[in-house]
């Protein structure tokens, strides 16, 4: 026995050295496998998703990042606004939602299977759920707001001396801290969007507040006698930031835009349509369960079986919605009419907003603040919504090509880069733009040339970005923590 004893030891691998396992960390091999593994899930669509979601929000920041009044004459700017295509420009106000959306979703789907298994150990471990979440946004975070300091000193051209020069710079100088902290979307109060770091970044702000609340409200719906509870909840704080958009009316060119009040409606449908998914899901297996019809176990009057047979909870009616082709493109359609109207009245009101501030001599008007405020409470409700019901129908199995595509191998990878997209795309736009020899045009072949370059560019600096700090930070936690992380 003794002799066996030592064998097993000697064939035992020998850890590695803990110095070695850190620069382990930076293993490119590796780390592309990682990028690139696949595992099928009922959510994978929802790779699609991001991806096109974040090639959106590209598109939306043409304008912002290349003003159109520096180049095109006014009656140009008017003509360009007023064709029908714009309209995915301006809708990219929805973008960011859809990641709201799907990261209350996923989080709902996903951690309450996590919590399952710590085993009554969950309060103890949200310092380390915070601390895995900080670790995972502000390194990448911080890296880009510090390390693209360095595109000051590459480039030319005859203005390119005014983004040197910018307050871009000094506003990061002085409040990177408010990002560091994520209190970027609030701070400095009350002109933040004109003195942040980075505007694009307020979006890191309000997901990491959202997420902090999270667990504690997933531990207490945890409990099937505290559902409901945490329901009313949920549905108290949609109807708070639907109220609230209501009032403020947000709108890309205020500091209402980036509230998280304003903000926290789609985060907490996502939250919700995982909660509807579970019991869906739920009431499916246990009808799976059941004996056939006819066998005699079915046939012994079980007061479970009849619950299932006999009452029509509605869980069964919403199953037998998504079962049946006809009920299910009925659903399809009220989704599509849902998620239509919010791009096109939200393209008819920027649309006017853009005209209005940048060429006034035309005489457009804004909407009435009563039209203002029922669409900002329209969109707050139909967009998620409609989302939910996607998500819901993807989830569940169906969808057909769409989910089919959206759920391919290949979206895996680059839905995993579409961090790092987030972060470096506005510093990409504006230091290429700062270089030209002449004002930017706005028209459609000019858009594609810019969306496209920009996009293309930060695909390959995130997936630098991913190599160099994002993966191996990653790595270097669930070394640290044993790979408990």
């Amino acid at each position: 026995a003794e002799k066996g004893d030592v064998n097993a030891e000697a064939e035992r691998p020998r850890r590695a050295p803990l110095w070695r396992r850190l620069l382990g960390a930076w293993d490119i091999n590796r780390n592309i496998a990682d990028l690139v593994a696949h595992k099928p899930t009922p959510t994978n669509a929802l790779n699609g998703v991001r991806f096109l979601s974040i090639m959106w929000i590209v598109l939306g920041h043409f304008p912002v990042y290349i003003k159109p009044a520096l180049g095109n004459g006014l009656n140009e700017i008017k003509s360009s606004i007023d064709k029908p295509q714009w309209i995915f420009m301006f809708g990219a106000f929805y973008a960011v939602d859809t990641f709201f959306f799907m990261g209350g979703f996923l989080q709902g789907h996903l951690m309450p299977k996590h919590f399952a298994k710590m085993k009554g150990k969950v309060v103890n471990a949200f310092p380390m759920i915070y601390a895995l979440r900080y670790l995972r946004i502000a390194p990448l975070m911080l890296f880009v707001i510090f390390g693209t300091r360095i595109l000051r000193f590459i480039g030319g051209g005859p203005v390119f001396f005014h983004w040197q020069e910018s307050e871009t710079w000094g506003q990061c100088a002085k409040n990177w801290w408010t990002n560091l902290l994520f209190l970027n979307a609030v701070l400095p109060w009350p002109n933040t969007a004109e003195q942040a770091c980075y505007g694009h970044m307020w979006y890191l702000g309000n997901d990491m507040w959202f997420f902090i609340i999270t667990p504690p409200i997933l531990l207490v719906y945890m409990h099937a006698d505290k559902q409901r509870y945490v329901n009313a909840l949920i549905a108290a704080l949609i109807i708070v930031g639907i109220g609230m958009n209501v009032n403020d009316r947000p709108n890309p060119l205020a500091d209402s835009y980036e509230r998280p009040w304003n903000r926290m409606p789609p985060y907490f449908w996502g939250l919700l349509t995982a909660f509807v998914l579970k019991r869906l899901e739920d009431h499916r297996r246990r009808v799976q369960a059941l004996p056939p019809v006819g066998s005699a176990s079915a046939t012994e009057g079980s007061p479970l079986i009849a619950s299932f047979t006999d009452m029509e909870c509605w869980e069964r009616k919403v199953l037998t919605a998504f079962d049946h082709r006809r009920g299910r493109y009925f659903i399809y359609l009220i989704a599509a009419a849902l998620l239509g109207c919010c791009v096109v009245l939200n393209w008819w009101r920027l649309y006017r907003e853009w005209q209005w501030d940048y060429v006034p001599q035309l005489g457009v008007k804004r909407w009435p603040e009563t039209a203002t405020a029922i669409y900002c409470g329209y969109y707050v409700i139909g967009w998620g919504i409609g989302l939910g019901i996607l998500t819901l129908s993807w989830a569940l199995g169906h969808g057909g090509m769409l989910r089919r595509a959206l759920e391919a191998r290949f979206w895996t990878p680059l839905a995993r880069l579409t961090f790092g997209v987030y972060l470096i795309h506005p510093t990409i736009y504006m230091w290429m733009s700062w270089q030209n020899r002449a004002y930017p045009q706005w028209y459609v072949q000019s858009v594609v040339y810019w969306v496209a370059g920009t996009a293309i560019l930060a695909v390959l600096f995130s997936f630098v970005m991913h190599l160099l700090v994002e993966k191996p930070v990653a790595n270097l936690i669930t070394t640290l923590t044993g790979g408990k992380s």
